[in-house]
């Protein structure tokens, strides 16, 4: 390693316990799901979580692969969430938690993702959209389909998500 490159930062808390986890990611026999709503506050506790929910992705990946992909060995995920984030709940980082998820994707899944959809989308993520471009390229990029809050009711709708475990959980 070169004298200029910057040490690895010191993890600073103990890892999000697997229930979180499990609360955020999951996969039935279509796809695989993550409920991006509560990340804000989770990250805001520790940015190390960042880190975290993207390895439990690479497990909950793993298990769609291995349990229901079709035989081309591909997955479609969907960011969801209950609510539509502000300017303020998006912050830095759930901005990097999105680069580091878009990086993850290029390096592990290049073939095998087929679509990331994001929905209820807030309208300054179109931005990070093309700042994507620079980060994962135009290919890896055309498969992040952004839904705005005005249609992400009526499309997932049409996908019939019946009961998503990270929300059964929600009390709001």
């Amino acid at each position: 390693s070169s004298a200029s490159s910057t040490p690895p930062q010191q993890r600073t808390s103990t890892p999000l316990p697997l229930r979180v986890l499990n609360q955020l990611l999951w996969s039935d026999s279509e796809r695989v799901y993550l409920d991006y709503g509560a990340l804000p506050e989770l990250f805001t506790l520790s940015v190390d979580y960042i880190g975290d929910v993207i390895a439990h992705l690479d497990v909950v990946v793993a298990g769609y692969l291995r349990e229901h992909a079709p035989a081309d060995n591909k997955f479609t995920i969907f960011l969801l969430s209950n609510r539509t984030l502000t300017m303020r709940q998006f912050g830095l980082y759930l901005k990097k938690f999105i680069i580091d998820l878009a990086v993850r994707f290029k390096s592990r899944y290049p073939e095998q993702l087929t679509e990331c959809h994001i929905f209820h989308a807030p309208y300054f993520l179109r931005a990070i959209h093309d700042i994507l471009k620079s980060f994962i390229g135009r290919e890896m990029c055309k498969k992040i389909i952004l839904h705005s809050p005005k249609d992400s009711v009526a499309r997932l709708a049409r996908f019939a998500i019946k009961n998503p475990p990270a929300q059964q959980h929600n009390t709001n």
